[in-house]
């Protein structure tokens, strides 16, 4: 999965890793590598405990991957539930929201209050977010609803209908990694370390400091059935189960380090992922600190799991999606619609000082023409612009024109693609990443994206960019 020549060239790249990877070396070669991993994704996690993800790497030459259960694996399959649960209506005017939204976005961010906060953590998420809200109700803590649960109504032509979307908090799976990339196999005797069991059932609790259980817990030792890795072989252990902020992504940075490919209508995708939310990351159930693994006669120590600068995996759907267009007013973006699922669109934009453009998915729009209207005049913005992943396009509407008309088509990469809950949400997720990072790179002032424009065509400007997300 992450061979010595893929470690050696992410540390250089990014030398934070060598704090998260350990190479032990033997007889002056790289022979095994040591790592903590965070399942940030609720669909990998599903893989794990289905015992799914070993077959997914069974299916690669010398690649396989053998899970060790201990008593925190024991607990999250237990606790584990859906992080998003998911509702559909034919149209707005179905849902309980359709007189509280703006008609002119096909997004609505409902503000829940706590009655609401509880009636839907007992229905959805009775072993988790009910049990903390009512443990910290009892204590006369301040509960914030928006910070345990968000509720979401989201509509794309693509898609049809509606769909509502209540989330709850992620849960992260860390464990240990140990993968052998010798051309020899590898004893693994065993790991010894500490365990904390919590006092009370749930074990919620602040994460606070990596080492938050150095001089707490139970001294713990175990063998590992397996008494051999193959070249190539990898073994995981658990260490953790995190409870996440509703929207880390806000205070993340990611930065890709290589993607396994499954050919199933996803893949996984591994990251560097450094986080300033330390504080909001909390424990549940028994946390183990593992200090020390035993390789044939000699052993090794394992370095300290760091949160705030991490190894994650989460997956990559192959999913298509109509191109979107989003709107500037107020000091905010809002999305309006999807396009082109028919090969023109007329949209009102009077309301809009800018008009964005964006491709966000796997595949590439071709737009043919686009035109604004105001009243009885119209001119031509651009023609024949090719936008790929990331790419969009901002439209100045300083003069207010009415209607926006849009011609052309999209070509999706995959042939295929993989349609359930998870990727669902993993549409709407990109949706809201993007709007966020746009957000955010309007606030810092970096680009003059929203202030000036780089090409004019008919006296009408717009200016093309990039952005990651």
């Amino acid at each position: 999965m992450f061979d010595f020549n893929t470690i050696k060239t992410a540390i250089k790249t990014i030398p934070e890793l060598s704090n998260i990877i350990k190479v032990v070396w033997r007889n002056n070669k790289p022979f095994i590598s040591i790592k903590h991993l965070v399942v940030i994704s609720d669909f990998v996690t599903e893989e794990i405990l289905r015992g799914k993800f070993k077959s997914l790497y069974d299916k690669f030459h010398a690649k396989r991957v053998y899970l060790h259960e201990n008593e925190i694996f024991d607990y999250l399959r237990k606790i584990h539930r859906d992080q998003v649960i998911t509702n559909w209506y034919n149209n707005w005017d179905e849902t309980p929201v359709s007189n509280l939204r703006d008609k002119e976005s096909n997004m609505y961010e409902k503000n829940i209050n706590f009655h609401e906060l509880e009636d839907l953590s007992k229905k959805f998420d009775p072993k988790i977010t009910y049990k903390i809200i009512e443990y910290l109700k009892s204590r006369g803590k301040t509960i914030k609803p928006n910070h345990f649960c968000e509720v979401t109504y989201f509509s794309e032509e693509c898609g049809g209908g509606v769909e509502e979307i209540i989330k709850f908090k992620p849960i992260w799976f860390v464990l240990l990694w140990i993968e052998n990339f010798s051309d020899e196999p590898v004893e693994i005797g065993g790991y010894t370390g500490k365990m904390y069991y919590p006092n009370n059932r749930l074990g919620y609790r602040e994460y606070g400091n990596p080492s938050h259980d150095k001089s707490e817990g139970e001294d713990y030792s175990r063998n590992i059935p397996l008494d051999v890795l193959q070249k190539g072989e990898s073994t995981l252990i658990p260490e953790y189960i995190l409870l996440a902020p509703i929207d880390s992504y806000i205070t993340e940075n990611n930065i890709k380090l290589k993607r396994d490919d499954f050919d199933l209508g996803f893949s996984f995708t591994y990251n560097f992922t450094n986080t300033s939310t330390k504080d909001e990351i909390y424990l549940l159930g028994p946390s183990l600190r593992i200090k020390e693994v035993k390789l044939g006669k000699k052993t090794v120590k394992v370095h300290e799991f760091d949160v705030t600068n991490m190894l994650t995996v989460s997956e990559n759907f192959y999913v298509g999606s109509c191109p979107y267009v989003i709107g500037y007013k107020d000091d905010e973006f809002i999305y309006i619609k999807d396009v082109l699922s028919k090969g023109n669109e007329a949209i009102n934009i009077r309301t809009y000082k800018h008009i964005i453009i964006a491709e966000i998915e796997d595949e590439i729009t071709l737009l043919e023409k686009l035109s604004i209207c105001n009243g009885s005049s119209q001119k031509t913005v651009l023609t024949n612009e090719i936008l790929e992943k990331g790419d969009f396009i901002v439209i100045n509407n300083s003069e207010r024109n009415t209607k926006l008309f849009l011609y052309g088509k999209y070509y999706p990469k995959y042939r295929s693609v993989i349609n359930n809950k998870y990727s669902l949400f993993y549409k709407y997720q990109n949706l809201k990443k993007f709007l966020f990072n746009l957000t955010k790179l309007h606030h810092s002032g970096h680009t003059a994206t929203l202030r000036s424009a780089q090409i004019r065509q008919s006296q009408t400007s717009y200016v093309r960019k990039t952005l990651s997300y």
